[in-house]
């Protein structure tokens, strides 16, 4: 007999209601029993480790240590339980241990929803509660209560609660009211008059009431704006607008920046995800600028608009085809009046590219339809092709035999291809771009065939011979012809709107071998050195497509002297022109590869590792044999290699082995009898990239949803991974020119950004480049970050250059509070 509360009860059981386990009542076993109460819809299932004491007189029991309840979607577990079928009401509560602590507090879970607290009173009939001390997660953010009430309904009320997004139990910050109510049916938390605490203590920011969405799904709403002044645009409200939850696979921000000179900008941001379909997001953001009063003499006006698309399908969703797009097109000075990231400011070329694929499952047939764009920014110049169209078969081979027997015949390598291209292409300044006329007169378009036909032989064992022939017509719908104006001393341009054919073709071979030599050490550190060459000698032909039988050129008199113009009728075409000339060449290349075997030792003894010492090094030169000057072409020479796993060397050189005039006029006498050295220098490049970096363990294993990939994709500068340790690069580029006799010209760049985690929670990271030829630093970004744990800090400083600028930004890092924040800044507009 236990003795508890003053009430003296007997391990006895109504066998009528009561199921118990046979097991005994041992301390180290759970007791389980089930009940079908009089009135209960449902059966009641509770266990216990310690001990279970029945009260049948009372209509009590009583369970101790790891009790648990289960009624209906009701779960609830504590160190003590008491149920009373009298009252159908369960009661809950945790224990002291020996050191005077709380353990075993309960813990309730009903339909999902989850809470921890000190002290529970549950009635099952009316499903009503009483909860002490309670602690709850509500989607992302957490209720705190001191007591809390619910209803039939699934509503708390709460008084003395707290609102919070901190997952500690003595929170960071919180929204704290006397009164809270959680709606569960209307999945939302409202508060009454409630002000933010920060530690625990209060500050003046009051609101009259607070309404919190509690949705697992998007919910639409209010975007609060961050808010401000600027020395020259006036007060700004940025970022203010509304988000559209429009269905679980598709979502739409609209916000805008309003300034008080009259500057603006309106941002539209959707992102789409269809499981194992597709998924892609896109961005369109118009800005207007104004600069000064419109009185004064610095007064500017600029619009600017940019669109970002990126589209990805699925490859298992159409095994045959395939779309994706990646666009990034808009005004060429977008970036430059709009503050933006080191890579948008820095970028002088925007390329965009649309795609869809698709091969025939049952033919040797592929297609491809595209649509691309490249903007050349510094000087404000548009290429647009739409659309390009490639269809093309494999190749197939025309001699081989359905049933070979023994080894195949030489002609039995030769295949065949064929390939179409149709292309609709304009050039076009990008202020232009939407006047018909200059879009009309820049357009070009044409139709391309191509034939190729190839076979590999195996010559003397060591060597493949390639012997390649390739046909090529191209159809256009216009070309260009002169007629010669005596009144107007020039010439006339004619564009005549008819069909037109241009056929060329070239003959080709390619002798290739490969070469190894090895040195090898017998004693030191160095183990061998291995050498491999790969030498090719190739011969190409192709006849003179000028000649007045082909029609492609022609003469026309140029002015009254009688100077004559040679031109061709398709120069202007999208996919040029026959060219003109005879072609025979013989031409020679050598590929190098060297490696270095080093001795190592290691615990099981000792072991080779290889060295590379240079990845690769060619040379390339050659022979016209029918030119009747100028027969030797300049000789390229490039090398790259990785030195120590991190630095990487890339570097290329051209020589020309003639003569040139001040005027770099080339002439037909070798550079070394005028002087001029063994090969004269014309261009080289090089460059060196440094980096070091360390990942940690855990920042290779987290996986992300396609949602936060598409929005770390829209918005590269926003993402911090504080799970990087450090990631540093150094990169030097120099550009050596001499075209001329004149002095070289040298251009030197050095380029440095990383990022450093300080300490767990500190990071910085900066971008910078350096002109040599100038003196001077062309651009800076500085980042340093500090993860609050609830809270982040964020600066971004740009300390000189035309986009010098500084945003201070604090925030609560959970997107239900993301209106929660401070921000201060200073645009590059008020210098």
């Amino acid at each position: 007999m236990l003795n508890i509360n003053n009430v003296t009860a007997v391990q006895l059981v109504d066998t009528a209601n009561i199921k118990i386990d046979t097991t005994s009542f041992d301390s180290t076993k759970a007791i389980s029993v089930s009940t079908d109460a009089n009135e209960l819809k449902s059966k009641v299932k509770y266990s216990a480790i310690d001990s279970l004491i029945v009260d049948v007189a009372g209509e009590k029991v009583f369970l101790f240590k790891g009790a648990k309840i289960d009624y209906e979607d009701v779960h609830l577990e504590a160190d003590y339980i008491v149920i009373d079928w009298n009252l159908k009401e369960v009661t809950a509560a945790g224990v002291l241990d020996t050191l005077g602590n709380e353990i075993g507090t309960p813990a309730f879970n009903q339909g999902g929803q989850e809470f921890k607290s000190k002290k529970i009173r549950y009635n099952f009939e009316t499903k009503k509660g009483r909860i002490t001390d309670v602690i709850t997660q509500q989607g992302e953010g957490f209720l705190h209560g001191e007591t809390v009430k619910k209803n039939q309904y699934d509503d708390f009320h709460i008084k003395s609660g707290l609102y919070t997004t901190c997952n500690l139990d003595h929170p960071h910050f919180a929204i704290k009211s006397n009164k809270l109510k959680l709606i569960g049916n209307e999945k939302k938390i409202v508060t009454g008059p409630a002000y933010l605490t920060i530690e625990s203590v209060p500050t003046p920011l009051l609101i009259p009431f607070g309404f919190f969405p509690n949705r697992e799904k998007r919910s639409s709403g209010f975007l609060f704006p961050a808010f401000g002044e600027t020395a020259e645009r006036g007060f700004f409200f940025q970022g203010m607008g509304w988000y559209f939850a429009l269905s679980d696979k598709i979502d739409l921000a609209l916000t805008s920046d309003i300034f008080t000179n009259g500057s603006y900008a309106i941002q539209s941001t959707t992102r789409y995800n269809s499981k194992y379909h597709f998924n892609g997001n896109l961005a369109i953001s118009y800005s207007r600028n104004l600069r000064s009063e419109r009185e004064l003499p610095d007064y500017s006006r600029a619009e600017d608009f940019f669109i970002t698309w990126n589209h990805a399908q699925d490859p298992k969703a159409r095994p045959n085809s395939n779309f994706y797009a990646n666009v990034r097109a808009g005004t060429s000075s977008f970036y430059t009046n709009n503050l933006s990231n080191a890579f948008n400011f820095l970028n002088n070329q925007l390329n965009s590219s649309i795609n869809y694929s698709y091969r025939f499952p049952t033919k040797p047939w592929n297609l491809n339809v595209s649509a691309r764009h490249a903007q050349q920014l510094s000087i404000k110049q548009v290429n647009i092709t739409l659309p390009e169209i490639d269809f093309s078969t494999d190749r197939w081979m025309v001699f081989k035999r359905k049933d070979a027997v023994g080894a195949n015949k030489w002609y039995e390598n030769i295949s065949v291809g064929y390939n179409f291209n149709a292309t609709n292409s304009v050039d076009v300044a990008d202020s232009n771009i939407f006047l018909k006329s200059t879009f009309s007169d820049s357009l070009r378009n044409g139709f391309q065939h191509s034939i190729p036909i190839t076979t590999n032989i195996k010559v003397l064992k060591y060597f493949s011979l390639s012997p390649a022939f390739n046909l090529t017509e191209r159809w256009y719908l216009r070309s260009r012809s002169f007629n010669y104006n005596p009144a107007e001393f020039g010439l006339d341009t004619l564009t005549n709107n008819n069909f037109q054919r241009a056929t060329d073709y070239n003959a080709s071979a390619a002798l290739t071998t490969v070469v190894y030599g090895m040195y090898q050490f017998k004693k030191g550190k160095i183990a061998a050195i291995r050498h491999v060459m790969t030498p090719s000698i190739n011969v190409n032909y192709r006849p003179d497509f000028g000649e007045s039988k082909f029609g492609y050129y022609r003469n026309v008199q140029l002015d009254s002297s009688g100077n004559n113009l040679w031109y061709s009728i398709f120069e202007n075409g999208v996919y040029g022109t026959p060219a003109a000339g005879k072609f025979g060449t013989v031409g020679l290349s050598i590929n190098n590869n060297i490696e270095m075997k080093v001795r190592t030792n290691s615990d099981t003894g000792q072991t080779i590792k290889k060295v590379k010492l240079i990845e690769g090094l060619n040379i390339n030169a050659n022979y016209n044999l029918i030119a009747d000057s100028l027969n030797l072409s300049n000789i390229s020479l490039s090398a790259r290699t990785t030195l120590f796993d991190r630095v990487g060397v890339v570097g290329s050189c051209i020589f020309d082995p003639y003569t040139i005039t001040q005027d770099g006029i080339r002439l037909n006498t070798f550079a070394w009898s005028n002087q001029q050295g063994p090969l004269r220098f014309v261009n080289g490049t090089a460059n060196v990239d440094f980096s070091i970096n360390k990942t940690n363990q855990q920042s290779q294993r987290t996986k992300y949803s396609n949602e936060e990939l598409s929005l770390i994709r829209l918005h590269p500068e926003d993402y911090i991974d504080f799970n990087i340790p450090y990631n540093f690069r150094v990169g030097y580029q120099l550009n050596v020119a001499k075209p001329t006799l004149a002095k070289s010209t040298v251009l030197q760049t050095i380029n440095f950004n990383g990022e450093l985690n300080l300490t767990q929670n500190w990071r910085i990271s900066g971008t910078t480049f350096y002109d040599f030829k100038n003196k001077s630093f062309n651009y800076a970004n500085v980042a340093i970050s500090r993860d609050l744990h609830c809270w982040q800090m964020t600066l971004n400083w740009i300390p000189f250059g035309f986009q010098q600028s500084f945003v201070f930004q604090i925030n609560a890092k959970s997107s239900l509070l993301q209106d929660l924040k401070l921000n201060k800044r200073r645009d590059f507009y008020d210098r």
